[in-house]
C-alpha cells in the first residue's frame, strides 16, 4: 500500500529544491562570460603571387544577469605590427591597449547583461587561430571558454514533458528508498 502522506512529502520537497534552484538562477545578479570560437577559415588566393588568407571569429557572451567591467582581451602578439587585422561586431566602445610584455589587448570597458560581441580575426601565415588569442578575463574573473557543437533544438513542449517525466521519476526513486529503509528497519 501506498503512503499517500509520505508520497506527498517527497514531491513538495523535490518541488520546493528544483523551484529554489530555479529562483536563485533567475534573480542571482552576477557575471558570466561565455567565449566561443564561432569560424576558423583559411583561403588560399590564386592571384600572382599565390597567398593564404586566415580567419576566424569569437564570441564574448555575457549570459549573465550583470554588467562585467573592464573586460581584457589580450593576444600574444602586437596586431598591427603583424599584420593581424580585427574587427568588432556590433560596434561597441572599446580601446587597443599596448601591454609592457610587447603584446597587446583590446579591453571594453563593460559588456552589459545578455550581451555579446563578436571578434573577427584576419590574418596571414605564419599565425594560426590558437597562436593568437590569449585567456579573457574581466574584474570578475576568467571567462569560461565552451566547445560549441551545432544541434537541432527540440520543441519546448517537449523539454517540459522530459522534465515532468524526470521529476516524476526522482519522486519515485526517493518513496522507493524510503519504503525500502521502513522494510529493512
Amino acid at each position: 500500500m501506498i503512503d499517500l502522506s509520505i508520497l506527498s512529502k517527497i514531491t513538495v520537497g523535490v518541488f520546493l529544491l528544483v523551484a529554489g534552484g530555479w529562483i536563485k538562477q533567475f534573480f542571482e545578479r552576477r557575471v558570466r562570460l561565455l567565449v566561443f570560437f564561432g569560424q576558423i577559415g583559411e583561403f588560399h588566393l590564386n592571384l600572382q603571387p599565390p597567398g593564404i588568407i586566415r580567419t576566424h571569429a569569437m564570441v564574448i557572451h555575457n549570459t549573465g544577469r550583470a554588467a562585467a567591467q573592464n573586460v581584457h582581451v589580450p593576444h600574444t602578439v602586437l596586431l598591427n605590427a603583424n599584420n593581424i587585422h580585427v574587427s568588432v561586431h556590433p560596434p561597441v566602445a572599446h580601446t587597443v591597449q599596448t601591454l609592457p610584455n610587447n603584446t597587446e589587448e583590446i579591453l571594453f570597458p563593460t559588456l552589459p547583461a545578455k550581451f555579446q560581441v563578436t571578434l573577427s580575426y584576419l590574418y596571414f601565415p605564419p599565425f594560426l587561430f590558437n597562436q593568437i588569442n590569449a585567456q579573457i578575463y574581466s574584474d570578475d574573473g576568467n571567462a569560461r571558454v565552451i566547445t560549441v557543437l551545432p544541434q537541432m533544438q527540440l520543441p519546448k513542449w517537449i523539454l517540459v514533458v522530459l522534465w515532468a517525466l524526470i521529476g516524476i521519476g526522482v519522486i519515485i526513486v526517493c518513496y522507493g528508498l524510503w519504503v525500502l529503509t521502513r522494510w529493512v528497519a
